[in-house]
């Protein structure tokens, strides 16, 4: 109950800060305003039976020449070149990343990144405190699975003046209730911690999680959900060298 009521606060400060606008004329509320939705052209009669394209009554040279794999697409708006509908599909389509994924979801491939960038400010200027910008975080990614089950990312940071790679890691994923991760890959140490950075809402996480030694290091880890996915459990033995660094020692850490 609590949990949801910080989340609606959360959520309705944000969007005082940075207020949803629809992507076709600019006004706050919505996505779309009904303004837009009502002037998106409409796929009319006579179309194609099987993938709606107009102008044809029996199927298309598309549909003649190239089957698809589906028994048919049902397209309510028609899509045309650099219309709002085309902004719109494309925004919902790359927002995360340039994305191939296999019609059965057996295989999904993703590349993307994301840039954050921030200041740092005195109050007045006897503070100590150099002011500047900076950039943050500079990622580039990809990520996806093969046969559903084996899940992969490999992230490089480019904000310290070289890359510098953070996440390397396959993760098998066949039970909810047991997971195995190997390769290099955040400690876990709380769950602000295994939170993606694109996912918090500031760029700049707590005092706590930032004096963590060894934030990355390289190892394997079992993780899952239990009790009806009410518990949620981590155990990972690792290095304790840290990432991207040779192990000198036979010791590991289990966490």
């Amino acid at each position: 109950m609590m949990r949801n009521a910080l989340r609606k606060l959360s959520g309705s400060a944000l969007d005082l800060l940075f207020p949803v606008q629809c992507i076709g004329c600019g006004k706050e509320g919505d996505a779309l305003c009904e303004v837009c939705i009502a002037e998106l052209p409409r796929v009319t009669s006579p179309h194609c039976p099987v993938c709606w394209y107009p102008g044809s009554v029996d199927l298309c040279n598309w549909c003649r020449t190239l089957p698809m794999a589906v028994d048919g697409i049902r397209a309510p708006f028609l899509y045309v070149q650099d219309s709002l509908i085309q902004k719109a599909l494309l925004d919902l389509k790359f927002r995360n990343g340039f994305h191939l994924r296999s019609p059965d979801n057996q295989f999904h491939l993703q590349v993307g990144g994301h840039l954050q960038t921030g200041g740092l400010f005195g109050l007045d200027d006897d503070d100590p405190l150099t002011d500047t910008f900076r950039i943050r975080r500079a990622y580039v990614r990809t990520n996806g699975h093969l046969f559903r089950y084996y899940h992969w990312l490999i992230l490089v940071d480019f904000s310290r003046g070289k890359a510098t790679l953070e996440d390397a890691w396959i993760d098998i994923r066949y039970w909810d209730q047991a997971k195995f991760m190997f390769g290099q890959f955040y400690r876990p140490f709380s769950q602000e911690v295994l939170t993606d950075n694109k996912y918090t809402k500031l760029i700049e996480r707590s005092m706590v999680s930032n004096f963590i030694p060894l934030l990355y290091d390289v190892g394997a880890m079992v993780y899952g959900r239990l009790f009806e996915r009410r518990l949620r459990y981590y155990l990972a033995i690792q290095n304790g060298a840290g990432g991207n660094r040779v192990d000198e020692n036979e010791g590991k850490d289990v966490i």
